[in-house]
């Protein structure tokens, strides 16, 4: 079984277990801030990664980092369990914390999709133009979004795998098509 999928497993009881003690927005921020730390410390990567270095003393900072860092028993007894299970290698942070926040979404009725445009826009606009995309489709959207002066003109509209593009390059491809015969 893939790592990712060991982790949706988990992650789903720690949701189900973050449910029924009304603390999913507490978890939910614990584990991002711990996947940002293992993300963007690489004396941390280099630590974790290290085939030199025993589980036990891998597992014991861990232990020792989420304690001194007031985590909940829930978040700590998730990381313990995977190393206890031998599941944790140096992605499990990133990945819990993704896999619980698509379980946070879905519980929520949010769609993640992701939206390139040919023009910069600022936080306010991006805000604006999700509000105005959920509204038309019926559902909560969270958008990334992403600027591609390539696209001259246009979108491209991503939700959950399905995808609505519209632009002047994907216009300039059918009629050159068309035109070939």
């Amino acid at each position: 079984m893939s790592s990712l999928a060991v982790i949706e497993r988990y992650s789903r009881s720690l949701f189900q277990v973050a449910e029924a003690n009304d603390t999913v927005e507490d978890i939910k921020n614990e584990l991002q801030a711990l996947a940002k730390v293992f993300t963007e410390d690489d004396k941390l990567k280099t630590f974790f990664t290290s085939p030199g270095i025993k589980s036990e003393i891998k597992a014991n900072l861990l232990k020792e980092t989420l304690d001194k860092g007031g985590f909940s028993r829930y978040t700590i007894n998730y990381f313990n369990l995977l190393m206890e299970n031998n599941r944790f290698d140096f992605n499990v942070p990133y990945l819990s914390a993704v896999t619980f926040n698509n379980f946070y979404l879905k519980s929520q009725g949010i769609k993640k999709g992701k939206i390139i445009l040919a023009k910069e826009l600022n936080e306010i606009e991006i805000a604006k133009l999700t509000q105005e995309i959920s509204e038309k489709l019926g559902f909560k959207l969270e958008l990334k979004y992403q600027y591609e002066p390539e696209l001259i003109d246009g979108i491209y509209l991503e939700i959950e795998g399905v995808v609505y593009e519209d632009n002047l390059n994907k216009r300039l491809v059918k009629l050159e098509k068309w035109l070939k015969g």
